[in-house]
């Protein structure tokens, strides 16, 4: 299937409605003058598309997404997840280098924890030891950097000449404070004073002593610390000013060097110099670490190794059949990744390379080589400028890597101007035909090959590349010659060369990247240029120029960069409106307070990082994207305020500022330089490492420069287009004659052949380069022999338009089609199976539970196809997206981006709505802002004054939740049959703690009874009234004198206090808010009941933001309707409501946006259930409904998606538009994966894959493979015939059942009878159950309904829910049902263990007894590895058993503890019966026959609950509950008993239940499985629809 994007109608930025498709499994290269539109059509409309899809999909952070609104375009599709490799900065530190960036580092230290020797005896050899940003392994004196920083008095001086209070530091602010000297300038004169100076003495003529008193301190005078005197501080509002600290005066360095001991501060890294640290040599490892060798070297020998020599090592590399069972995977991975470096150039970086040294190109071509090996398909990858710092010699080896990506069945984009790489394309995108205004047009899509077989007449890249052979331009010669001579330099690997340069000429360095050019120049200015500030024998100044940003954050721009910012705030503040305001300059700024925005510090957007995304910015609310606030924009200039001449291009600043030539002459010389496209005020975040490097050029140019200047630039034609290179060149031309001389690095050939000198290096990199190759006149050296640079300058001149282009191969249609392939597949208990799905198919995985289909799909197949996308970006970037666990898998092909709808719900945030979750609340928001009007009010109020999630908005009162968390009276009150004091809230923990007999608070209570004439030693059900008030609310305010008498152990006495007397209720909520964020608070909600907030009548807004209304109803009324209900409101003549034509256009575009976010949910099965529904109650199976609506609204193709049991809790009704999503997603180009058990959705896929035989151990293979027609029948059920002897008893009678859309319904449960509730979704079976008869029970009266009856006919009410997850990481089966406790208690009975005096504790895992010191009884250990997902692998000490070595010693019959709970349950039947007796025996056999019984047994109690299948939770849950029952007798409820089981397993279930019957029990399901409904004495029919449309009786069937 050959797919394609779309993009209709694009508007972004200079965009001009482009539209435009074009092919994926292309090399797509974008190209076009600076400025015409590439940037704007791919990053801001197809990879900001991309970004938003990304997130809708893979991250799943609606609280992001749901701000990442849509790019201007009408139509953008068919694209496939995108990830952007750009040249980006983010992720840098001196934490990370070449070896983590490519992971070569953490084979390496593999390899070293594997195969390592070490002459320290019981040295543990694991991974963090090798790692230097763990604390196993890192230096100590230099925390792994490798050197140690100093601070350099010299670089802290500005001007010598200066005095202190002129400004002589760099550190002096504008109101002469300096930075770190912690004083004010009077103070710091008071020091210098009192040591026999002042700072009114130029710097230059202070002695050594007196200039380190100001620098390191002084202790004659103690002073006054502060940057402000007391004085002015009394004058701030919202602070108590206090006087400061008095003491000697520290000096600015030590407290610089003190902050720097902290954290590598960077604003402090300005004046450091870093040496070598003087323990670790460099190495940053610590001596136990660099102690272990391998092949007689430690691991700091392996990284010192260049890429090439590394790849070299272990290509040679032999080793005998012991170790290459260890050493071949990982030699295997090693090599695959060395050979794409080597051919993307990066042959030369050593693995030691700190990741700050690297330029743009470097990091981006590491990050694409992660890419190239990840072996996935159908990715949209976008390159900006790939070729960046690659000499052409070195660009056949990246095109040939991004040729690679292409035919794997990848597509490509690249931004890029080099010639090679265009030739290269398979497609052509030109944009123009100018830059800024003058551009957005698409002057050519289409193949390449008729690109440049066309005449161009528009386009200047065509006539570039088309037109004219290329001849050496006559560059003339300086006259008189004048030389400047760098000596013996050696840096990093030059050979002590001596190259010499033209004075007052273009120099241009030359080499293949890593041949020694950065270098040479620094080198020179470090030596032979080292005193750049007073000048040398030549030049006056010296001025480097790189293509490092310009800032890194929206508020800095070319305006504020070159300084014309200044001029036109001096002019703003001089117009006669700004004056009689008061205003100064600082008002028009938007990096100070004053006139900026503060709600988002002048940004005009809010930037979300996303690091290899790139930062996404999110437009300010309150101020729109202008950056100031209403007042200061009132002031303008010629019609125009701050935020409008900040929108001005460059070249229409130097029109409208004609008159002014201060800011006219700094907007020119950026027009000369080819930069008037760009505005005044774009954010330094958009700019591309070539405009930053003219902007800074510019900066330079607009000063007044000394007489002699030398300029050195880095690869100054970076991001420029071939027509932008000559004006560039013309710029510097122009410097020359004005007497300057000029040194850059570069690689264009364009830009090398106007050169007047150049100095070639190498010949190769590394070790091979380093000498000077060719030294010239550039028409002498253009035919040196031996120069590479030379060979590839001849290729560029003989070119013309008829030179050939490479003809590529398109990606073959065997790699499009090629099914996705896993091998040897051994995760859990699948058995090395190997298995295939075809591509762009619905293919479905069933079987019984634990036979391992979670295994595959999820645990193997998602995981492994996730880990690879993830692989591409930064760590800071995976925190956002669940890990999917590690498989175990031979081999993999074929495999595409994956995403995974999975039950498990695990939003808990009660803010997440499930309006919020799908970004409809965001549109109501907006809409109600825009459009809403109030009787009360005509102020417009901003979209966040709607939200229940900000300040502005929020109810006061519960601040934004709607409801009240309190403490319920009658869930604390557990044993209301015994005394306050003795017991009555012993059935929770929270009860127990405040229900202490020797605790304060009983103490209290007792107090306060004698006060007020109360016994509370009689049962709480005999209080009065008044008596239950004063214990359970308090006595207000009122102060009790009590004598409590403590117990503690053998510890006790009488401690008085006076205290208050708040109650047991208000108590347990203080306790509940101050623990309600973790999972403590979590475990207190059993206690717990919300009110609705009477302020804002649930609704969770200010009142004052609901008086705003569209068609009468305020947005929470608004968003409380079902998406069924809203869409009836939106579907009338909603335009018609307003009165202005704007209002009518801006309400139809609300209505299509809302009505598309609507309709997925609709179609989704959930548009009965109200948005304003919390994420949280969600059921598993809405939850992954509520993630499919997701999907119908942000399409991608090309992926995989993987579903788990779509059917579950699924009415076959609501089967049917479930089916239809399905197979919606598959028509748009994607494959389909679930695990099922419906017929119906069986019969939808294509291909069926049954996993089997049985479960656990005798499971992991495939029993059927094929078409879905051809598999075998399953099983079916045939009840038992029963004879029962008596008509049915009713057992509970319920009149009047209300329960949300439940309608006043009476029903009758037969007694020792299995009733089924059936019904659609939403038709109000789960209420029904949970809120009427669960309800009533637990509150001793009806609930939900008139009248209730009938409980006295059981011994208990057992309720066993849709299971939730488990908030601990860790928790298991064992833990869960009880049997860890068993199998603690067996082990502690041993006689080893009598003998250690080992308890119980010490074999409960993670207890402190008994955890592993290393892991602390997680069994695994996690190491962060950078950019890259943390590493998590077994614990080296414990193995991964999370015990320690003292427990691990004590076995049972050859086993330790973790043995044996890896055990099936079916297996611990004869431990049981060997180890135990009595009580703890029927105990233990009860548990695990209850195990047998619904199928669990091939189990074990280690297994994480977190691992377990739907199917397997909610048995394990039944069990749970089960066990629970003390007698027979019991109603029972059950919630989707069956949910995620396959037929053999509901049969199994069924034969329970009619054990459970047989004794005597009631059962009351909630359930559509057929067998169940066959089973069934009574089925109980509710609908007829969902929501409203339900919560009737519309069938009710006896047996």
């Amino acid at each position: 299937m050959m797919r394609e994007i779309v993009i209709e109608k694009a508007s972004e930025n200079n965009l001009k409605n482009v539209s435009l498709r074009f092919p994926h499994y292309q090399l797509i290269a974008v190209t076009g003058v600076s400025g015409s539109g590439k940037t704007s059509l791919v990053n801001d409309i197809i990879c900001a598309e991309g970004k938003r899809l990304f997130y809708e999909n893979f991250v799943g952070a609606r609280y992001v997404s749901a701000k990442l609104t849509r790019p201007r375009a009408a139509v953008i599709e068919g694209l496939f997840p995108v990830l952007s490799i750009d040249q980006n900065y983010s992720g840098r530190s001196p934490h990370s280098t070449v070896g983590t960036i490519s992971e070569l580092y953490d084979l390496l230290r593999l390899l070293f924890a594997r195969l390592g020797k070490s002459a320290i005896a019981d040295l543990t050899l694991n991974r963090s030891l090798f790692s230097f940003n763990l604390q196993d392994g890192y230096c100590p004196i230099c925390k792994g950097l490798g050197v140690q920083d100093h601070i350099d008095a010299s670089l802290l001086i500005d001007d010598p000449g200066k005095t202190i209070r002129e400004g002589a530091f760099v550190l002096t602010t504008p109101n002469n404070y300096i930075v770190y000297s912690q004083v004010t300038m009077d103070v710091l004169n008071q020091v210098c004073q009192a040591e026999g100076f002042s700072v009114d003495i130029p710097w230059v003529e202070l002695s050594s002593e007196q200039q380190n008193v100001v620098l390191y301190g002084s202790t004659k005078i103690k002073v006054l610390f502060g940057k402000h005197p007391l004085e002015s501080r009394l004058k701030w509002q919202g602070i108590t000013a206090k006087p400061r600290a008095e003491d000697y005066y520290k000096g600015i360095i030590p407290v610089m060097e003190e902050i720097l001991r902290r954290e590598r501060n960077p604003n402090i890294m300005r004046f450091t110099r870093s040496v070598t640290c003087p323990v670790c040599h460099g190495k940053r490892l610590n001596e136990r670490a660099l102690s272990v060798r391998l092949w007689g070297r430690d691991i700091s020998e392996f990284t010192a190794m260049s890429i090439k020599e590394f790849h070299n090592f272990f290509h040679e590399l032999k080793t005998d059949k012991q170790e290459s069972v260890i050493t071949e995977p990982i030699c295997e991975s090693i090599i695959k990744r060395t050979n794409i470096l080597l051919r993307l150039g990066a042959g030369h970086l050593s693995l030691n390379r700190e990741s700050l040294s690297l330029s743009r190109g470097e990091i981006q071509r590491l990050r694409l080589a992660n890419q190239a090996i990840s072996g996935l398909r159908n990715v949209l990858y976008i390159l900006d400028e790939p070729s960046a710092g690659l000499h052409p010699s070195e660009h056949r080896g990246l095109l040939d890597v991004m040729r690679l990506l292409v035919s794997s069945g990848n597509t490509v984009i690249l931004v890029d101007h080099d010639e090679q790489s265009i030739r290269e394309a398979d497609w052509i995108i030109d944009i123009g035909p100018a830059a800024g205004k003058a551009g957005g047009e698409i002057l050519y899509n289409g193949a390449a090959a008729d690109f440049f077989s066309q005449q161009h007449t528009r386009s200047i890249t065509g006539k570039y590349l088309t037109g004219n052979k290329i001849v050496v331009p006559d560059q003339g010669m300086p006259s008189p010659i004048k030389w400047f001579t760098v000596a013996m330099a050696n840096k990093n690997n030059l050979k002590n060369i001596s190259p010499r340069f033209l004075v007052n000429a273009l120099n241009v360095i030359t080499g293949v990247s890593g041949s020694g050019k950065t270098s040479l120049v620094n080198f020179m200015l470090e030596n032979t240029l080292r005193q750049k500030m007073g000048g040398t024998e030549i030049f006056k100044k010296i001025i480097h120029i790189d293509s490092s940003p310009i800032g890194r954050t929206p508020t800095s721009n070319p305006a504020t960069y070159t300084g014309l910012s200044d001029h036109v705030r001096d002019l703003l503040a001089f117009q006669e409106d700004s004056q009689k305001k008061g205003y100064k300059k600082g008002q028009f700024s938007f990096v100070v307070k004053g006139g900026r925005c503060e709600t988002c510090g002048g940004a005009g957007v809010q930037q979300i990082g996303m690091h290899f995304l790139g930062n996404v910015e999110v437009v300010c609310d309150a101020c729109n994207g202008r950056r100031f606030n209403e007042e200061t924009l009132e002031i303008k200039y010629k019609g125009l305020n701050i935020y409008d001449i900040l929108e001005l291009t460059v070249d229409e600043a130097c029109t409208f500022f004609k008159e002014h030539k201060k800011i006219s002459a700094i907007a020119e010389v950026l027009s000369a330089l080819g930069l008037g496209y760009l505005k005044l005020g774009q954010p330094s975040t958009t700019l591309s490492g070539g405009e930053a490097q003219r902007i800074k050029l510019a900066a330079e140019l607009s000063r007044s420069a000394a007489q002699h200047t030398l300029y050195i630039l880095d690869e100054p034609t970076t991001g420029l287009h071939m027509a932008d290179v000559e004006i560039l060149l013309k710029a510097l031309k122009k410097l020359i004659a004005k007497g300057h001389t000029l040194l850059c690095i570069e690689h264009d050939p364009a830009f090398i052949l106007h050169a007047d000198w150049i100095v070639d290096l190498g010949p190769g990199s590394a070790d091979e380069g380093g000498n000077i190759v060719a030294e010239g006149f550039i028409n002498e050296e253009i035919h040196h022999q031996q120069s590479v640079t030379a060979q590839e300058l001849r290729k560029y001149l003989a070119r013309d338009a008829s030179s050939s282009r490479t003809q590529n191969l398109p990606c073959s249609k065997e790699a499009i089609e090629a099914p996705i392939s896993i091998c040897g597949v051994e995760t859990n208990n699948l058995k090395n199976i190997d298995v295939s799905f075809s591509i762009d198919k619905i293919s479905a995985v069933t079987g019984v539970s634990g036979s391992g289909k979670s295994s595959l799909v999820f645990g193997t197949l998602y995981a492994e196809s996730h880990r690879r996308f993830l692989e591409g970006m930064s760590s800071y970037m995976q925190q956002f997206t669940k890990k999917a666990g590690i498989p175990i898998v031979k081999q993999s092909h074929g495999l595409v981006p994956a995403i995974s709808l999975q039950k498990k719900n695990t939003v808990k945030n009660p803010r997440s709505i499930i309006s919020t979750y799908t970004g409809l609340y965001d549109l109501y928001r907006l809409m109600f802002s825009r459009l809403a009007k109030s009787n009360s009010d005509t102020y417009r109020p901003l979209s966040t004054a709607f939200s229940f999630n900000s300040e502005e908005g929020a109810c006061p009162e519960c601040r934004g939740l709607g409801s009240i968390t309190v403490c319920d009276a009658e869930k604390l009150i557990t044993n209301p049959e015994k005394p306050l004091i003795a017991g009555a809230m012993d059935n929770s923990k929270t009860g127990r703690f405040y229900g202490d007999p020797q605790g304060q608070y009983i103490a209290t209570l007792l107090t306060v009874g004698r006060t007020h004439g109360i016994d509370f030693a009689v049962p709480y059900q005999s209080l009065t009234t008044q008596a239950k008030y004063l214990a359970m609310q308090g006595c207000g305010e009122s102060i009790f004198e009590v004598d409590w008498n403590y117990k503690r152990g053998a510890l006790e006495g009488v401690h008085k206090l006076k205290t208050t007397w708040p109650g047991f209720l208000k108590l347990v909520e203080t306790e509940y808010i101050r623990k309600h964020g973790d999972a403590r608070g979590e475990a207190m909600l059993d206690l717990m009941k919300a009110l609705q907030c009477n302020h804002c009548k649930g609704f969770r807004l200010k009142p004052e933001m609901l008086q705003y209304t569209i068609k009468g109803l305020h947005i929470g009324q608004t968003t409380a309707m079902s998406a069924d209900e809203a869409m009836e409101w939106f579907s009338g003549d909603f335009t018609g409501l307003f009165e202005t034509t704007l209002e009518k256009e801006a309400a139809g575009v609300f209505r299509t946006n809302i009505m598309e976010r609507l309709d997925a949910l609709i179609k989704s099965g959930l548009g009965y259930i109200g948005t304003d529904r919390i994420v949280g109650t969600l059921s598993g199976g809405e939850f992954q409904r509520l993630q499919l609506a997701g999907l119908v609204r942000a399409p991608l193709t090309g992926v995989t998606y993987i579903l788990d049991e779509p059917s579950f809790g699924l009415h076959h009704s609501d089967l049917i538009p479930i089916s239809d999503l399905i197979q919606k997603l598959n028509a748009n180009g994607n494959t389909i994966i679930m695990v099922d058990h419906s017929p119906l959705l069986l019969e939808k896929s294509d291909y069926l894959i049954k996993m089997g035989p049985a479960a656990g151990s005798k499971g992991g293979q495939i029993v059927f493979s094929g078409k879905t027609e051809d598999c075998p029948p399953e099983t079916t059920y045939h009840p038992v015939k029963r004879e029962y002897l008596t008509r049915p008893v009713t057992g509970l009678e319920i009149q009047k059942a209300h329960a949300n859309n439940l309608r006043n319904i009476n029903i009758t449960l037969p007694k020792e009878r299995m009733t089924v509730i059936s019904g659609v979704s939403g038709s109000g079976k789960t209420s029904l159950l949970d809120k009427v008869i669960f309800g009533s029970y637990q509150q001793h009266k009806p609930s939900f309904c008139e009248d209730i009856s009938g409980f006295e006919n059981f011994n208990s009410l057992i309720y066993i829910e849709q299971p939730t997850p488990e908030t601990r990481h860790s928790a298991t089966t064992g833990e869960k049902l009880g049997i860890s406790e068993i199998i603690a208690g067996i082990f502690a009975g041993t006689e080893t263990s009598r003998k250690l005096n080992f308890k119980p504790a010490h074999f409960i895992r993670g207890s402190r007894e008994s955890r592993c010191p290393d892991c602390e009884g997680s069994g695994v250990n996690t190491v962060s590895m950078d950019y890259f997902s943390d590493v998590i692998t077994p614990c080296e000490r414990c193995g991964g058993s999370g015990y320690n070595d003292e427990v691990m010693q004590i076995t049972i019959d050859g086993k330790d503890i973790f043995e044996i709970h890896q055990l099936p349950f079916t297996d611990l039947a004869e431990l049981v019966e060997k180890c135990l007796h009595g009580k703890p025996k029927n105990k233990a056999f009860n548990i695990l026959q209850l195990l047998e019984k619904t199928g669990l047994g091939h189990l074990s109690s280690g297994r994480v609950l977190k691992t377990l299948s739907t199917g397997e939770l909610q048995r394990i849950k039944l069990v749970t509950g089960l066990l629970a029952k003390t007698a027979d007798n019991n109603l029972i409820l059950l919630d989707e008993p069956t949910g995620g089981l396959h037929p053999t397993d509901t049969v199994q279930l069924l034969k329970l239940f009619e054990e459970l019957l047989l004794a005597g029990n009631t059962l009351v399901c909630v359930s559509h499985e057929p067998m169940m409904l066959q089973a069934a004495s009574v089925v109980i029919e509710l609908g007829p629809g969902g929501g409203k449309q339900g919560g009737m009786i519309v069938g009710y069937t006896t047996k």
